[in-house]
């Protein structure tokens, strides 16, 4: 009986899954546009001005590339937004209980137009002190809170860190209070512009970063910007931002300031970014792994850009992402298998060398970097020619030739060159993925922009690459692959 209970769960969960595309119920939650195969939108499990929810229809999928950092397929989108388990998200979708009730979901339903999520065409200086009361509100309050003071202090973000980055806690109801108290003037437009506050479905209003610790991006004591820190685990999302205000480059208005544009350090989430700063590094965060045009202009500021994702597959991936929109100013810090800890923070926790256990993987970035350098600056140099002179196909040819050899010179040297490229993603193992790579350990003939090569130390050269997709290159000691 039991066999056939679990027989009859399979085939109805399959029965469900075929009549629920994942795109028509992902464009019930947020607007969906087509982008090539895949499709895209706002992420409908936290706020964001930038899309960076993509569906997968052909996997029947979805992943967010920004703060969720998740992803799954119909079952797991409906339990994250209507707070279901398992069995609740299949009752859901067989009954037809998806938002926008009134319509039914058909395969021929049409996926609403990409809409921006409002946002103020102009932050002025009334909107910062409007912030900055607020934040001041939110780092009074925290003083109170003894279990998430000591949170902070196991995340190794000391009373110390918590004041000087002004770290605060909402506690949903003292806002408007508090201003009042001060006898601040409480303006309800400002707040809901901002959106520090929202109305229910009853039409009250209620804190956005209700029962979060508030992490303020700071330019002196005025804050910019406001991001929400997950204290429960009924919170799902563990950081949002502020939907009013355009996403910054949190901390860079730190580094503005001191003009100094030599190096920066990039982590994915405040933690990260945070724990960078007590090093005394200049450290800026992302609020996820996706980089926008606007951050990638003013990342292309600095000299060096270390990029410091976190250390398991998923961060290293997105690390390469990124390294591919920066090219030859980017410098990945690479993992190491000896160090217990996915990220920088959790590094912190585990070991009381931790900044000259960083610092040592700094160094070794800074080495594969320097190994890298020839070969990323042929690529770069053809890069520039195409982008300025796409007509002197004479000089074009000079060129990839002069990429090639390059590769070969270090080929010779016993060393691994690694050719990474958003263009050759839909050539990883038939999955989908963002970026992908050519490993090249020997190589052969150049057939117009192809380069024929083999992943084997003296193989046959049965594979090829277009090294005019080519995004950005690794070099590595044989021994270190």
């Amino acid at each position: 009986m039991m066999q056939m209970d679990k027989t009859a769960g399979q085939e109805r969960k399959e029965r469900v899954r075929a009549a629920n595309s994942i795109e028509i119920i992902a464009a019930r939650y947020t607007h969906l546009i087509r982008a090539g195969r895949q499709f895209k939108g706002l992420c409908p499990l936290h706020e964001e001005n930038t899309p960076s929810f993509v569906v997968y229809p052909e996997q029947g999928r979805w992943w967010c590339y920004g703060a969720c950092q998740t992803g799954g397929d119909v079952f797991k989108l409906v339990m994250l937004k209507e707070d279901l388990d398992f069995k609740g998200a299949v009752e859901f979708l067989d009954n037809g209980s998806i938002v926008d009730a009134p319509r039914q979901v058909h395969a021929t339903t049409p996926l609403r137009p990409y809409s921006p999520a409002k946002s103020l065409a102009q932050v002025t200086e009334e909107h910062y002190t409007y912030l900055t009361l607020t934040k001041d509100v939110y780092r009074a309050a925290l003083a109170s809170e003894l279990r998430l003071l000591r949170y902070l202090d196991e995340r190794r973000i000391d009373g110390e860190a918590v004041r000087r980055f002004q770290i605060g806690y909402a506690d949903g109801e003292s806002l408007q209070r508090y201003f009042q108290f001060r006898s601040w003037k409480w303006i309800p437009v400002l707040a809901q512009e901002l959106g520090l506050v929202r109305k229910d479905e009853r039409g009250n209003e209620r804190e956005y970063f209700r029962q979060r610790l508030v992490i303020p991006d700071l330019d002196g004591e005025r804050a910019v910007y406001l991001v929400g820190r997950s204290t429960r685990g009924e919170q799902k999302i563990k950081y949002i931002g502020l939907s009013g205000v355009p996403k910054p480059l949190f901390g860079f208005a730190r580094l503005e300031r001191g003009g100094d544009y030599q190096r920066v350090f990039v982590a994915e989430g405040p933690f990260d970014a945070l724990t960078l700063m007590m090093w005394d590094l200049p450290a800026v965060c992302l609020l996820g792994s996706y980089l926008k045009k606007d951050l990638r202009r003013t990342l292309e500021r600095f000299e060096r850009v270390y990029v410091v994702t976190d250390f398991d597959a998923a961060g290293q991936t997105a690390a390469r992402v990124i390294a591919c929109e920066l090219g030859a100013r980017a410098t990945i810090v690479p993992s190491d298998l000896s160090l217990q800890g996915k990220d920088v923070n959790e590094i912190a926790q585990r070991y009381r060398d931790a900044t000259a256990r960083f610092e040592r993987l700094v160094a070794r970035a800074d080495a594969r970097s320097q190994m890298s350098a020839a070969v990323q600056d042929a690529l770069r140099r053809l890069h520039a020619h195409n982008a300025a002179h796409p007509e002197r196909e004479d000089i074009a040819w000079a060129l990839l030739w002069k990429v090639m050899d390059v590769i070969g010179a270090e080929i010779e040297h016993g060393h691994t060159v690694v050719l990474w490229s958003r263009a050759y993603a839909n050539h990883v193992g038939g999955k989908t993925s963002p970026v992908g790579g050519h490993i090249i350990r020997t190589i052969g003939a150049l057939r117009g922009p192809n380069l024929h090569y083999s992943a084997r130390r003296k193989g046959r050269a049965d594979a090829e690459c277009d090294l005019l997709s080519a995004e950005y290159i690794e070099v590595l000691d044989e021994t270190g692959c």
